[in-house]
């Protein structure tokens, strides 16, 4: 990655921290009553997009492609997150196994 890269990305990150919740954004979360009342802050907040449904699994589906989008956006190694993926393929072998 060339020196005007990273400064990019570091750059893109720093700007994307700005949307992290903040305590008093998690205090409100906390405090929400039901399952509807989280979605609806979450989408205030900018979770998810106008073609997301108001589903919790829809919802951090969406967010979850966004951050993979930005990571491709700024060409890192993607070999990099491989590591990411060893949860999921664990729990596959082990059902395998099982089977």
């Amino acid at each position: 990655m060339s020196d005007i890269q990273y400064t990019y990305a570091v750059a893109r990150i720093r700007s994307l921290e700005v949307s992290l919740f903040s305590a008093a954004v998690l205090e409100q979360l906390l405090a929400c009553k039901d399952e509807q009342q989280c979605l609806a802050v979450l989408a205030e907040k900018g979770w998810g997009d106008n073609d997301t449904p108001a589903e919790a699994d829809a919802i951090l589906k969406r967010e979850t492609e966004k951050a993979w989008e930005t990571i491709r956006e700024l060409q890192v190694d993607m070999s990099l997150f491989e590591v990411l993926s060893l949860p999921r393929l664990f729990h596959n072998l082990k059902a395998a196994v099982k089977e």
